[in-house]
């Protein structure tokens, strides 16, 4: 059985690491939390899978990466929850 979160609760897991998280690591973190078939939904109510809203906050510039594959959250690029930044 699959479920969805809103994709702010990757957010929290990445902001909640103090060295980051490679997506790996978020990946294990998110199946284990939520389970595998889980989808992300964004603040426009569009659906992702894992790989797929990872792709799209790398390229809303959402996180950035370290030279080790680490990513980081960027604040000034995520809305409140509500659509407003």
């Amino acid at each position: 059985m699959s479920s969805q979160q809103h994709a702010h609760v990757l957010f929290h897991m990445i902001d909640a690491a103090p060295a980051g998280l490679s997506v790996e690591e978020l990946r294990s973190q998110a199946t284990e939390t939520f389970g595998a078939d889980t989808t992300y939904s964004t603040c426009s109510g569009r659906a992702f899978t894992f790989d797929e809203v990872v792709a799209f906050f790398h390229q809303a510039n959402k996180v950035a990466v370290d030279t080790e594959g680490r990513m980081s959250l960027q604040k000034q690029h995520i809305c409140d929850g509500s659509g407003n930044h």
